[in-house]
């Protein structure tokens, strides 16, 4: 998410390129890259379980419409980097919680 909020900022006019290639306007480039900041920001808080947990839901909302804006794209050459997406963040969630619990 790091390496995609990098690009949001510093490659805007690519991504925002790409945001309306997929159907997504590209004003909303920069919102969500402040969005994702907070999430990283959310997931690495050790205080506040839920706010943990919110940045999951955010991120993972986030990637399934990111899958369904590049299945949905005439292209339809980009699912791949989502679907990955999609599975390391469950990955990432279910081994969080499972160290956390025990």
């Amino acid at each position: 998410m790091l390496v995609a909020v990098g690009f949001y900022f510093f490659k805007h006019d690519y991504v925002s390129g790409y945001f309306e290639m997929i159907g997504f306007p590209a004003w909303l480039v920069y919102p969500l890259g402040i969005v994702k900041v907070l999430g990283i920001i959310g997931m690495y808080n050790t205080k506040y379980k839920l706010l943990r947990e919110w940045a999951y839901a955010g991120y993972l909302y986030n990637c399934l419409l990111a899958l369904a804006g590049n299945a949905l794209c005439p292209e339809g050459e980009f699912t791949g980097g989502a679907v990955v997406a999609v599975v390391l963040l469950l990955v990432s969630y279910f081994s969080r919680r499972k160290v956390y619990t025990s």
